[in-house]
């Protein structure tokens, strides 16, 4: 199964805190549709992946935060 990304790989850039986010995640496969799931690492506080969409909006921290998942 091949999988071609329209997304571009690596930073989804920088959100502010509390700001809703509707961040599409664009995929195709050569076998039919595309499943996305977190395998390493993890989202940050208040998104979640639905579908191909990271929804939610993120939750206040201390200090400037990177996130990284796959």
């Amino acid at each position: 199964m091949a999988i071609s990304w329209k997304t571009p790989k690596g930073n989804l850039g920088t959100y502010q805190e509390r700001e809703l986010l509707d961040i599409l995640l664009e995929a195709e496969s050569d076998t039919g549709n595309v499943q996305l799931q977190v395998i390493a690492g993890d989202l940050p506080s208040g998104l979640r992946l639905e579908g191909n969409r990271i929804l939610g909006s993120p939750t206040e921290v201390a200090k400037l935060t990177n996130s990284t998942f796959a």
